[in-house]
């Protein structure tokens, strides 16, 4: 009897604990959305007034109208498909992932990029760990995107991998601007973001992937230097699913 009623305290213990994560999702997404509609809304009043007033430049006034609501609607898709990716993580598909493999990918994305020279040293032997190859390539992408919006006027980006004691080290650093230190303990917030384009939910879904994989995630930056994320995952060690 004990033993029932303590397996039935700790299935309404995780029903709480769930329905409590996905209320405060609820209010970020919100406080998400809420942003890119108050400009939206203030734009379009001005678009008004502007055709309304037969404004002689109403030309220039519509181009930066549109403009302006475009560049809103693509932070409300980002927020979106975010918001879906973390919505859909219950349903992972788990296989043997490579992790120099989604490294090397990530990187061949932003190759491209002028003005960032990107440099990779990784570990002599292929780091293979359990994960969901898929989602932890989005982790990556993010986290290079993140460097990349870091450097506006260029810089460079080192990627780095160690194997040690069965846990795989990657590190992403780069010669950005950097983040105060008053504010590193925020970044990982779901509402956080220290970048005007930024959804807030990008690397509080990094955490929750490298967390939920037995991992650790951590950020450590000098203000006017650069930025280094480093994440910590257990490999795969043949027994089990690591």
């Amino acid at each position: 009897g004990m033993t029932e009623e303590l397996r039935r305290n700790r299935e309404e213990l995780s029903r709480i604990e769930r329905e409590l994560a996905w209320k405060e999702m609820a209010k970020q997404v919100a406080h998400e959305i809420k942003n890119p509609l108050t400009p939206m809304k203030l734009s379009i009043q001005h678009l008004r007034q502007a055709f309304k007033d037969k404004a002689k430049d109403l030309d220039e006034v519509v181009t930066k109208v549109t403009n302006s609501v475009m560049d809103q609607i693509d932070t409300l898709a980002r927020i979106a498909t975010e918001f879906s990716n973390f919505a859909r993580m219950p349903e992972r598909k788990f296989e043997r992932v490579d992790v120099h493999k989604l490294l090397k990918e990530t990187i061949q994305l932003f190759s491209s990029v002028e003005g960032i020279e990107i440099h990779s040293t990784f570990y002599d032997t292929v780091p293979t760990l359990v994960a969901d190859a898929d989602e932890l390539r989005r982790v990556f992408i993010n986290l290079m995107r993140n460097s990349v919006q870091a450097m506006e006027k260029g810089g460079k980006i080192s990627v780095d991998t160690t194997v040690s004691r069965g846990i795989c080290t990657v590190r992403i650093t780069d010669t950005g601007a950097g983040i105060p230190q008053a504010l590193q303990s925020k970044v990982f917030q779901p509402n956080f973001s220290t970048k005007t384009d930024g959804t807030g939910l990008g690397l509080a879904i990094a955490r929750k992937v490298v967390e939920d994989l037995n991992g650790a995630i951590s950020l450590s930056s000098i203000p006017g230097k650069g930025t280094t994320i480093e994440i910590k995952l257990p490999l795969f060690t043949g027994r089990g699913e690591g």
